[in-house]
């Protein structure tokens, strides 16, 4: 047996030396519990920041749907998994997606919060035990739930930006409406959010003893009153500040997760690679695409009317290369986009935080096919800012469409120059390091 304190034995004495002396014991290191559920979009900068400060020798538990722990794992994190898998939740948010009628969306959101919710909080407490502290993801509300049951401290983290502010109106608002509109938005959505997760919230919270959550008391507003930390997974370069943020709220760029240590290009993909110009990339992550034969359909004509290879990337929509002409598209699975964008020569994508992101980071022009929720808005932004074409609605492309827009970001050198600067700027921010310090020092690591 070996313990972290021993003391030598004197000449004749008759101590042992795996006892430590009295008055001292081991000290146990600190644990951080990182908690994040969702598509892999919104669990991977968790991630990021779960592998970041282990490296920096911290101990660290990640905590994460069932179908992202190999992912965690690779790392060699300690990872608890929660059951539920996000896959069917994201065929039905594509389902309520094209509902025109806002009491039936609203009522279909709260039946899918409520097949989704009992079992993950609970599961999501029991991983959370014997923990110093916590961040969590907005994404997974409950976490402040648990935080504030094991009276231990924490910081929550978005990928969105969520919070209120007079600058700009919530993202699912596709025109600046101007200082106190901006601002009602937020609140509005807000109460959206709590009115579709609330009920669920609260029965969690009555089983672990705490007080319900009371109208008009949200999530942010929870954050704001106790004065909690809220880290963001946003670019100062793509989206300044806001000016009327406070200084609790932490914005140094995006938290980029690097290819695991043992990972390596499949042999296919890297014949691929070196057998043409480079391809582009197209992939609409945990998108259910409804037909993806046609999807893929689509993808095989626009490229080879334009005269480029693709990568198509499976995802959660199925979409394959299959019957499609030879040497031209090969099909990937899931893989780091950090060393992937640098091998293509465009990304065309659904418009998800995350991809958006590596695309940016990798300085190179990007398509977004808007599908739901925030994406119609990334792909605004990214028209804005000069690094794409205006986006595509998922609903209304066509192989011609697709075409158009691959000569554009091909032939485009303004674009191509502006998406190269970025990528740049955003590289040089060093996100992560930066988020990383900001967690050490609230926790005083």
């Amino acid at each position: 047996m070996t313990c972290a304190f021993t003391h030598t034995v004197a000449a004749g004495g008759g101590d042992r030396e795996d006892i430590p002396p009295i008055g001292k014991k081991q000290i146990r290191m600190k644990t951080i519990a990182i908690l994040a559920t969702g598509s892999r979009g919104d669990v991977q900068p968790f991630l990021a920041l779960a592998v970041g400060l282990m490296r920096r020798g911290h101990e660290v538990r990640f905590v994460c749907n069932a179908i992202h722990a190999d992912l965690s794992l690779a790392f060699g994190l300690e990872t608890r998994r929660v059951t539920w898998d996000p896959r069917p939740s994201m065929r039905l948010q594509a389902t309520l997606a094209k509902e025109k009628n806002p009491f039936q969306y609203i009522r279909g959101q709260m039946e899918n919060t409520r097949s989704i919710y009992d079992l993950a909080q609970q599961e999501s407490f029991e991983a959370c035990q014997d923990i110093d502290m916590l961040i969590f993801s907005v994404l997974s509300p409950w976490g402040y739930s648990i935080a504030e049951r094991s009276g231990i401290p924490c910081m929550a983290g978005m990928i969105h930006p969520l919070e209120r502010t007079h600058e700009f109106p919530m993202q699912m608002i596709p025109a600046n409406l101007g200082g106190g509109l901006n601002w009602l938005s937020h609140l509005l959505a807000d109460q959206l959010f709590q009115l579709l997760s609330g009920g669920e919230i609260n029965k969690f919270r009555r089983r672990l003893g705490l007080p319900a959550q009371r109208f008009p008391s949200t999530l942010f507003g929870i954050l704001r009153r106790r004065d909690i930390p809220l880290l963001c997974n946003l670019s100062p370069t793509v989206m300044p500040r806001p000016q009327d943020w406070p200084e609790r709220i932490h914005m140094h760029g995006y938290w980029f997760l690097p290819a695991p240590p043992s990972w390596k290009p499949p042999p296919r993909l890297t014949a691929f690679l070196t057998d043409g110009e480079p391809p582009v990339y197209i992939g609409f992550g945990s998108m259910v695409t409804g037909d993806a034969l046609r999807t893929s359909w689509m993808m095989d004509e626009a490229l080879a009317a334009a005269g480029l290879r693709g990568l198509l990337y499976e995802g959660w929509g199925g979409l394959t290369e299959a019957g499609f002409r030879k040497g031209r598209i090969l099909t990937v699975g899931e893989m780091p986009h950090d060393w992937l964008f640098e091998q293509v020569s465009a990304v065309i994508h659904h418009g998800g935080a995350g991809t958006t992101a590596s695309a940016l980071q990798a300085g190179i022009p990007q398509v977004v096919v808007a599908h739901m929720q925030d994406q119609p808005y990334w792909g605004r932004k990214m028209h804005a800012i000069g690094v794409s074409p205006p986006p595509l609605n998922s609903a209304r492309i066509s192989a011609e469409a697709i075409e158009k827009t691959l000569r554009t970001i091909h032939e485009d050198k303004t674009m191509q120059e502006r998406a190269r600067v970025i990528g740049g700027c955003i590289r040089a921010e060093q996100g992560l390091e930066k988020t990383l310090s900001v967690i050490e020092t609230y926790f005083n690591l």
